[in-house]
Formats: C-alpha cells, sequence, structure tokens
C-alpha cells in the first residue's frame, strides 16, 4: 500500500480504476485528457451519482457526501496537488499486504476534506469508526496506537487538590489502601494492603479520604484531551484510554508529537501527570505506558518491538495476575520472552488451553483487536472494606443491603434489569 499526503494509505494496484473515480471525481489529475467531457460532472447530482457508482462497483458500504461550498482555500489546492501525485506515481511501489481485504471493500477512507476545483469538495464517511482503521494502520503497518494512563491518579488528584501533601507519601482510604502516591510506594504500598500493614512499612504515611465526584470530573477532562485529536478513543476505565491516531498525523504530526502534545495538555490544563505507550497494537502500547511511568513517554519502534517486549517482566502482559505469574514461576518463566519460547502443551498445564494460547500470542505481539469506541457495561457491582471486623451475620447482613442498595439505584437510574 501507499501512503498520500493527506495520511490516507491506498489500496493495491487492482483497485486502482474504481479507487480512482472516487478519490479524484471532477478533480484535474493525470489522466485527465484521456476523460470525456462527459464523464466530469457538472452539477453537485451528476458529482455525486459518479461517486455512488463507483462505490457499487467496488462493492463497498461507504457512504459518501456532497457538500458545495465557495472555499478558494490555498491548503486545500495544495492537498489536491499532493494526493493526485501520489495516486498517479504511487501504485507501481504499492505494498501487496491488503489484496485479500480490498476484494471485499472499498479501499479508500478519507477523514478529511479533498477539494475538488476551488468551488466543491466531497468528504468520504465510514461507519462505524472501527472500519477507519483498516487501510490507516493495523498490526502490518506503523506505531499509531496510544495508551493514555493517569499516573497514581486518586492519590495525584488528592495532592492537586490539596498542595500541601506534594510530596510526601499519601494514601486514599482507611482500613483499605485504595490508592498510594508515588512518595507512599517506595516504601511497598500499594493498593489493597490493610491500613495496618501500610502504616508499619511508612510511619509518616498520611491517609486522606477520596473525593470521588472530583476523580470523575479530572478523569473525564484528561481523557477529553485525546477526542480533540481522534474520534478513536477507547476508554477502559476513570484514568485510561486507547486512541488511535493513525488518521490525524496529517493534521498533528507523527504519534509520538501527538503524544508529547496530549501530555502537555494534561498538564497544563488538568494539572496531573500521564504517562503514554505508543506501538503497533493495543497489548504493547499499554505495556509500554506501564514501562514510562511515572510521568513519562515511551515509544515501540515497530522494528525492535520484540526485542523490547521479551525483555519484561511476564506480570506486565494482560491477564497476568499474582496467581498466574506464581504458576508460571513454577515452570521457570519470569520474562514476557521466556513466556514467548514456552511449548503450548507446558504453560497448558499452569494456566489453561485458553490462557496458555492467548498469553503465548500477546508475547509474540499478535494483537488484532481493534480500538472500539463505544462499550456498554455487562454487570454493576459495589464494594465496602470490613477490616478486621469479625466475619459474623451482624457485621455483613447490613453492609449487603448497603451495597445491593447502591448497585440497585445505579441500575434504576438507568433502567436496566437485573440478574445474578
Amino acid at each position: 500500500m501507499i501512503t498520500a499526503a493527506s495520511g490516507i494509505e491506498l489500496p493495491d494496484p487492482r483497485l486502482t480504476q474504481c479507487s480512482l473515480s472516487v478519490l479524484v471525481a471532477g478533480v484535474p489529475d493525470v489522466n485527465a485528457s484521456e476523460r470525456s467531457p462527459e464523464s466530469k460532472p457538472e452539477t453537485a447530482a451528476l458529482l455525486e451519482a459518479e461517486i455512488d457508482e463507483a462505490i457499487a462497483t467496488c462493492g463497498g458500504d461507504v457512504r459518501a457526501t456532497l457538500r458545495a461550498t465557495l472555499m478558494a482555500n490555498t491548503y486545500l489546492e495544495a492537498e489536491v496537488e499532493r494526493l493526485t501525485e501520489a495516486i498517479s506515481t504511487g501504485f507501481a511501489g504499492a505494498d501487496a499486504q491488503g489484496t485479500s481485504a480490498g476484494e471485499k471493500d472499498l479501499e479508500v477512507v478519507i477523514g478529511d476534506i479533498i477539494a475538488i476545483g476551488v468551488l466543491q469538495f466531497v468528504t468520504i464517511t465510514i461507519d462505524p469508526f472501527s472500519i477507519f482503521r483498516r487501510w490507516t494502520v493495523g498490526m502490518e503497518t506503523t506505531a499509531t496506537i496510544l495508551h493514555a494512563d493517569l499516573d497514581a491518579f486518586y492519590a495525584s488528584v488528592e495532592q492537586l487538590l490539596d498542595p500541601s501533601l506534594r510530596g510526601k507519601p499519601i494514601a486514599v482510604g482507611g482500613g483499605v489502601v485504595l490508592a498510594a502516591s508515588y512518595e507512599a510506594k517506595s516504601f511497598g504500598i500499594s493498593g489493597g494492603m490493610s491500613g495496618r500493614r501500610a502504616r508499619e512499612l511508612c510511619p509518616q504515611l498520611i491517609f486522606v479520604g477520596g473525593h470521588f465526584k472530583e476523580y470523575q470530573r479530572l478523569g473525564d477532562a484528561a481523557i477529553n484531551v485525546l477526542n480533540d485529536f481522534t474520534p478513536l478513543v477507547e476508554r477502559i476505565s476513570i484514568d485510561e484510554a486507547f486512541a488511535d491516531v493513525a488518521g490525524c498525523t496529517h493534521l498533528f504530526g507523527p504519534p509520538a508529537e501527538i503524544a508529547k502534545t496530549v501530555r502537555r495538555r494534561v498538564w497544563a490544563e488538568v494539572g496531573l501527570p500521564i504517562s503514554i505507550g505508543v506501538a503497533r497494537t493495543k497489548h504493547l502500547a499499554k505495556i509500554a505506558s506501564q514501562v514510562a511511568k511515572p510521568d513519562g513517554l515511551v515509544v515501540v519502534d515497530p522494528n525492535t518491538e520484540l526485542d523490547f517486549l521479551h525483555d519484561l517482566p511476564v506480570e506486565l502482559m494482560w491477564g497476568v495476575g499474582p496467581v498466574t505469574r506464581a504458576r508460571l514461576a513454577e515452570i521457570g518463566v519470569h520474562t514476557i520472552g521466556q513466556l514467548a519460547k514456552t511449548p503450548g502443551w507446558s504453560l497448558e498445564q499452569f494456566v489453561g488451553r485458553a490462557a496458555g494460547e492467548k498469553l503465548t500470542a500477546l508475547a509474540w505481539n499478535r494483537d488484532p483487536r481493534e480500538i472500539k469506541t463505544h462499550h456498554r457495561a455487562h454487570s454493576a457491582g459495589a464494594q465496602s472494606a470490613l477490616g478486621k471486623k469479625p466475619a459474623e451475620e451482624q457485621v455483613f447482613r447490613p453492609t449487603l443491603r448497603h451495597l445491593a442498595d447502591r448497585v440497585a439505584t445505579r441500575l434504576r437510574a438507568k433502567s436496566r434489569q437485573l440478574c445474578t
């Protein structure tokens, strides 16, 4: 495939004719002299019909909308020239990687304005957004997936709200540590640890109550910065999200520059540190953001990604928690590289067949998952720490009622039914 100046990757040569009819319909191009006068649209309706015919010929599911506007814009004219040159000269060196998919769908996706002459332009849009990645990025192309993760989020928010806490070891919670600042983590304190144990590790530890409305507000503000660059944003928690910036590099620069800009803006506008990983796949981008912490940026070069990945501890992988890590340690697997080289039958004995296959694929950075811009929750829950209280009915029954009421209130607000 080839990449036009506007950041659009074009299909294999066998689709040249139908692709050109969509891309440059009505634009003076290198083949303009061969086109009959009758084929040039005289009105918006004729141009729209020509585009629809081209789409039907290619068998694509693209919606084409034609808009007319009085735009004499130098930038648009320059974009047309560069795009036309890419179309006319680039197919000779086109890559054949997209051939099989190209036979099924219209291979051209245009997310921005392509000028037609000076007075008209066409916008080709794709719905849903996940299709947009098909020809702009994938496992076989460049590193354009960002994983952005706010650092020690709850604790950082508390330090933002109360500047006197900055630089001090703090923990959000009481009987149980919900979150710890990096100053507290340096003493070995982590989320889920009992408050008593945390104080033993760090006598000067400061416990603070949570401000959950502020967590939501500031988390929204930070993640919304990504939306200013691309519509392909997948939020996976209150403080982290994936973003695919393949379609906006011609506007904002390379992915690494976009990541730097996001980090600067989050700090300037929200006041919180955020770490970002950039890679070809979601799995590797998430690992890169963990390596980047605290408050850093790691961009993984596709040419050396396995060298980067295989030296890292296996617990950085998605799906490897304390239990799985302990099981892998029993067979001498401590790094992702060791996991990648472990025979499948050996992994199955310790983690099961499905988990073994998944972990092996991720260890080789085989992760075809795309950005999902819309998520629907499949469960609702609430929790409360009982601390050192005895496990007696008079203790846990009121707590269960309270938790059930919290969950039911949320379900009623969204008119959702409950089943257990």
